[in-house]
């Protein structure tokens, strides 16, 4: 993610596979009324948050070098809140 032209969030785009958007169009039902965020949903993986840059152009070739075609099997997902200085686990699904 940029903000104002800084990378401060490092992460890599997903397929929008049929079973991580069906398990999103779920949770999205069942959080309706809690006052959440409506937005398009855009299927990720967050690597790191990072303080500064030096490179931008040379980052971006390496993630599109490495993560291009990675392919992961899901056994479990967590859910996380994002903290000023972090990330702190809700919960953790199996």
């Amino acid at each position: 993610f940029e903000r104002q032209h800084q990378i401060n969030v490092l992460w890599v785009s997903l397929e929008p596979h049929i079973q991580i958007v069906n398990l999103h169009d779920q949770i999205d039902k069942s959080l309706k009324g809690l006052g959440h965020e409506n937005r398009k949903y855009n299927p990720h993986l967050t690597l790191a948050r990072v303080k500064e840059v030096i490179n931008k152009e040379s980052l971006q070739q390496k993630f599109k070098q490495e993560f291009q075609k990675a392919e992961w099997v899901v056994d479990s997902f967590q859910l996380m809140q994002s903290e000023r200085a972090g990330y702190k686990v809700i919960a953790e699904f199996k």
